[in-house]
This record gives C-alpha cells, sequence and structure tokens, in this order.
C-alpha cells in the first residue's frame, strides 16, 4: 500500500528548507496566549517570532489566515509576534505516493502563501507569494530574518500639529 502524504510530513519538509537559510523553526510548539493554549504549525524565532500555518486545501486557507491574525498577530504585543504565513501546500502532494517521489514533487510544485502582519508594521499585510518550496522557504526566511519596518512620524508633522495645537488655546 503507497502511503498518502500528510500535513506534518510536507510542514517537516518546510522546516528543513527554512533552516537552510538560517531561520530558527520550531514544530507543531504549544504557545499559551491570552485567546487560551494554540499550537501553530511552526514557530519562528530570530529577530522576533513568526507562526506559519499550513493546509492542504484551499478552501481550509482562509481558516489559517482567520487563525494567524486572531490568535496570534491580535496579540502581537503581547506576544512580540511579529508576522505570520498561511501556506498552501499543493494539490498534488495529497495524493498516495511513496516518499522518494513526495520529495521530488514537493520541491517542483507550487506553493501559495498570505504574509500578515502587525498594524504598525509597514510591510503590506495579506501579500499572496507564489513559489517552489524553496522559493517559499526563500520568501519566508527573509521576512523572519529582516527586522520589521515601523511607520516613523514625521517631525514636521509633530511641529506644526503642537503649534496649531498651541494657537487654539
Amino acid at each position: 500500500m503507497i502511503p498518502k502524504p500528510t500535513e506534518d510530513t510536507v510542514t517537516n519538509l518546510l522546516v528543513k528548507e527554512l533552516e537552510k537559510y538560517g531561520v530558527k523553526a520550531e514544530l507543531f510548539p504549544s504557545i499559551s496566549t491570552p485567546s487560551g493554549v494554540r499550537k501553530p504549525d511552526i514557530w519562528c524565532s530570530n529577530g522576533g517570532v513568526y507562526t506559519v500555518e499550513a493546509k492542504f486545501k484551499e478552501s481550509d486557507l482562509i481558516d489559517a489566515v482567520a487563525k494567524i491574525q486572531n490568535d496570534y498577530i491580535r496579540w502581537f504585543d503581547v506576544l512580540g509576534i511579529k508576522g505570520g504565513f498561511a501556506v498552501l501546500y499543493p494539490e498534488e502532494l495529497t495524493k498516495p505516493m511513496p516518499s522518494e517521489v513526495l520529495m521530488k514533487l514537493a520541491y517542483q510544485a507550487k506553493f501559495k502563501v498570505v504574509a500578515m502582519f502587525p498594524p504598525k508594521d509597514v510591510r503590506k499585510s495579506f501579500t499572496v507569494y507564489e513559489g517552489t518550496l524553496n522559493e517559499i522557504a526563500k520568501i519566508l526566511a527573509e521576512h523572519v530574518l529582516s527586522p520589521p519596518e515601523y511607520v516613523e512620524p514625521s517631525a514636521d508633522y509633530i511641529i506644526k500639529a503642537l503649534c496649531g495645537t498651541r494657537r487654539n488655546t
């Protein structure tokens, strides 16, 4: 009987690729949040914490997006979350196949990723990326290994706002 790949099998491959880029990635940790104990698929903890939720079905991708937003990004200031990624695994990886075929196909098939960041981060939330396992791991690593960017207040605006406030009082 030929085994059917699981999300865990493919997630393990993604972690190995992330680690090649220097990402500290932990599989299936238990995390205490204000919403209760959560178990993301991957917990990346380099310069900041990033979560990854992975799904095989496109219909489940919205659930992964909602989970990242509601369980992690919502508490970014408490948990130190810098972002999250909902990953859609290629449908062709759901079919029964020998492990050597899975390994080859996993590196050729196209993955989809939705990147999400806290509201203070200038990176565009809900950006969708597509690529092979290696390409997706590289994109995730670039986000995880780069410090978040924040909008800096304009000194001119602050001065004008303060001066305008004084005139009105």
